[in-house]
């Protein structure tokens, strides 16, 4: 019994409650939401075997409608993030899933007219689809405290595996029970339903919630966000009066004379290592992820529903791998991320070399396999766009270029991601399905390669990487 003398909780600590509870609400929205997302992204590489037979599409054309995705896909991440600093990520997330549905909704209505409309409006869907992963960052980002902002990360992203596995499976089952339009006019009225919620719900800052007195919890710069398995996620901000100071340091840096051009940053010693290695993990990845039932469905002889539901396999597969490299990486090897990275990429290209005969394995040995691919090279594709790029910027005290060499790095991964269309067309059109699943393999081993000497200086280096200075540690220094 509450006692009539109890002031009850103070208006502070009223704000804090709504907060926290706003808190989960938005990571549940934006988890939900950008799952979601993946029924419109996916349900092409389901019904890919249906639109050869029934419209006669070409593999090559086939190829094709994938680029065509990926390019606009990979034009339209540099334009988002500009739009969603004016705009903000709630219009911009809620124009981009409207799109997104009604781009489906017309592949589906007019797209066996002609290819050259499906590759039209399958690019406008990667268009309104791009801004998608980056403008959830930035919604979430002023609700995460900055001390836990690389565990919510590393949990958050595992939405994109449970949009895969989701994906699949209703695509496979509307591609059997309704026909192959029915795989993106049903996926298309979720997204839409989904961009509406994002505008009618999605709140962008904690100030929304309490009238504006509230603030976020601190944060630091930008460019110290690392992802779940980085060591910086782990540091406590700077608190106290010297903390003010060495923040506005680090912002200085990166916005006055210490800013890095892309020349400099591209001379940072590792980088072009990690460009090569994310190209060839990229291509390994889009390529199965692309084409994988379309392969069942051809090669193995399964049905299309059967094929769906085991390609999702090879996402669930990638939810595991994702954690698995962050666990063994800091638990088991000292923070050693590019030693398991590596010995992940050479398992890839091993399990990729099976899969050239994987048509004469059965059903169970090609499921197991679909599942240790995808958790072999999740792995490697989770760190080597985000924490490698942070332990070598910190290693090489470029920390105010952390951001352009991250936006390198992924760049050159998306090219490998736009060239698997049209390069698995052509070699299984030419050589056939056994040479494309050996190329997968050589291709893990060149990212090997490339790796060997960052693997090779972290295990024989003597120095340790230096630890960024804060509070009145670092004022000591600047006096110094």
């Amino acid at each position: 019994m509450v006692s009539a003398d109890d002031p009850g909780p103070s208006a502070s600590e009223a704000a804090a409650l709504h907060v926290q509870q706003w808190r989960r609400i938005m990571f549940v929205l934006t988890y939900v939401t950008y799952a979601s997302l993946y029924l419109t992204r996916k349900p092409l590489s389901i019904v890919k075997s249906a639109l050869e037979t029934d419209l006669g599409v070409s593999r090559q054309q086939l190829g094709s409608i994938d680029t065509g995705f990926l390019v606009c896909y990979a034009v339209g991440q540099f334009l988002t993030g500009a739009l969603g600093d004016v705009y903000g990520p709630r219009r911009v997330l809620t124009v981009g899933y409207l799109g997104s549905a009604v781009a489906a909704l017309v592949f589906a209505a007019y797209g066996s007219g002609s290819v050259w409309v499906m590759v039209v409006c399958w690019g406008v869907n990667g268009l309104t689809q791009s801004g998608g992963f980056p403008m959830m960052i930035k919604a979430l980002n002023p609700w995460m405290d900055a001390t836990n902002r690389g565990k919510t990360l590393g949990v958050w992203t595992t939405c994109q595996q449970i949009g895969g596995v989701l994906s699949n499976s209703i695509a496979g089952f509307a591609l059997t029970t309704f026909g192959w339009r029915s795989a993106f006019t049903l996926p298309a009225a979720w997204v839409g339903l989904c961009g509406l919620a994002i505008f009618a719900l999605m709140k962008e800052s904690p100030a929304e919630v309490t009238g504006g007195s509230s603030q976020p919890s601190p944060e630091r710069p930008k460019s110290s966000v690392a992802p779940a398995d980085s060591d910086a996620s782990t540091a406590s901000p700077p608190t106290g009066p010297s903390s003010t100071s060495t923040n506005s340091s680090s912002s200085d840096k990166g916005q006055g004379t210490d800013r890095m051009t892309l020349g400099q940053v591209l001379l940072i010693p590792g980088l072009m290592n990690l460009g090569v290695a994310y190209f060839c993990i990229k291509l390994v990845r889009y390529t199965m992820m692309m084409w994988l039932p379309y392969f069942l469905t051809k090669q193995g002889g399964y049905p299309p529903s059967q094929a769906a539901f085991m390609s999702s396999l090879f996402d669930v597969g990638g939810v595991l791998g994702s954690i698995a490299c962050g666990v063994l990486s800091d638990k088991y090897f000292g923070g050693r991320r590019l030693l398991v990275v590596g010995m992940m990429s050479a398992a890839t290209g091993a399990l990729a070399a099976a899969y050239a005969h994987a048509g004469g394995f059965g059903l169970l040995p090609n499921m197991v396999l679909m599942f240790l691919v995808g958790l072999a090279v999740a792995g490697p594709d989770s760190v080597l766009g985000g924490a490698a790029c942070s332990d070598l910027c910190e290693k090489h005290n470029a920390q105010p270029a952390m951001g352009t060499a991250t936006g390198f790095v992924n760049g050159v991964g998306s090219v490998g991601s736009i060239l698997q269309g049209s390069l698995t067309a052509t070699i299984t059109d030419t050589y056939g399905w056994d040479v494309l699943f050996l190329s997968l393999a050589a291709l893990s081993l060149v990212a090997v390669i490339a790796l060997a000497p960052l693997i090779t200086r972290s295990a024989t280096a003597t120095d340790k990487r230096p630890v960024p200075q804060t509070g009145a540690a670092a004022e000591r220094k600047k006096v110094q």
